[in-house]
């Protein structure tokens, strides 16, 4: 058994896994957690989420955080957990923004609606004002009935509301694109929000490739030879980095605490270099920041790297794997 050498303030964590080919990569995820107090961040112990955590049944509930244990992704994956806050007090609509570097998405806020019929068929009633409204996908437009047959509703956001049920009465989103506001029955905006997509939800469903006969009598329990690796990206795509993280990129956030304060830093600079002594000589892995996830309650933000290498037919070949740290506090 090799030794791991953590020469950082990070948590570690070490998994073997296949990959499409079926072939053994040993993959290392590294993690550091700041406390965010103005444009200061003081680091905090990491936990590394293993697998798919959410917020209820994962049929009828959002994701509350996506598995960090992840071979591979193209592009990095922006998220961003919290709550809107109106900007004063008995305010009925407000907006929420994130900014990483050059990169930004807005959303609009509203208070409590409903369905309401007049002459002209099912308009949104006048928003109510609002103290807090949950970032979560169930506060977005969408909804599904599953206990229909076939279940109906939406393939994007199952879980929210404005869609499905479509009667009088019925809540509306708080949560909306603040280019596509619903404005009548029949209307299909997109779901906007902020977290993690789980892995049966569209976009990401149709990107797991084709699960026929084929795949069970040649590929099972591998990939489909179609799939996409744009699968493994948990963001919504509008919230997929479009270039590596630096590390040290500009971070900005509104209304997402009370009184509509900002929260506004620097990611810390923060270098990860993980080095093998693969059995013939030592070397150092290419390393990815992905994802950047912010939670806005705490306020706290979260950087994982992830790195890997091939143990294929070798499993015992590997004598030491050497964690360290380059710039910024990690603790």
């Amino acid at each position: 058994m090799y030794a791991l050498i953590n020469r950082t303030g990070c948590t570690v964590h070490q998994q073997l896994l296949l990959d499409a080919n079926a072939e053994e990569q040993l993959l290392i995820v590294v993690k550091a957690s700041f406390l965010i107090a103005g444009e200061r961040l003081t680091p905090r112990p990491a936990k590394i989420v293993l697998a798919d955590r959410y917020h209820g049944d994962p049929l009828r509930s959002s994701l509350a955080a996506a598995g960090e244990v992840v071979l591979h992704k193209p592009r990095p994956d922006l998220l961003l957990a919290g709550n809107a806050y109106p900007a004063r007090a008995g305010d009925s609509a407000g907006h929420v923004s994130f900014r990483v570097g050059a990169w930004s998405k807005a959303a609009a806020i509203v208070g409590d609606r409903t369905w309401t019929r007049g002459l002209a068929g099912l308009r949104p009633s006048a928003p109510r004002a609002f103290d807090v409204v949950p970032l979560r996908y169930e506060r977005a437009f969408g909804g599904a009935d599953l206990d229909a047959s076939p279940p109906v509703g939406s393939l994007e956001n199952p879980v929210g509301v404005g869609q499905v049920p479509a009667k009088e009465g019925a809540p509306l989103p708080n949560i909306e694109h603040p280019e596509q506001l619903l404005r009548a029955a029949g209307e299909r905006p997109p779901a906007c929000s902020f977290g993690p997509i789980p892995p049966h939800w569209e976009p990401r469903r149709g990107l797991h490739g084709t699960f026929g006969d084929a795949w069970l009598r040649t590929r099972m329990p591998l990939p489909p030879h179609d799939a996409d690796p744009r699968a493994a990206q948990c963001a919504p795509p509008d919230q997929v980095y479009p270039e590596p993280l630096r590390g040290d990129e500009e971070v900005e956030l509104h209304g997402v605490r009370p009184g509509g304060a900002a929260l506004a830093f620097r990611l810390p600079g923060l270098q990860l270099r993980v080095f093998v002594h693969d059995g013939d000589g030592p070397c150092e892995l290419t390393t990815a920041l992905d994802p950047l996830h912010i939670d806005a309650a705490a306020p706290r933000v979260d950087l994982t790297w992830r790195a890997s290498f091939s143990v294929h037919e070798r499993l015992e070949a590997p004598r030491w794997v050497l964690v360290e740290a380059i710039g910024g506090a990690h603790g």
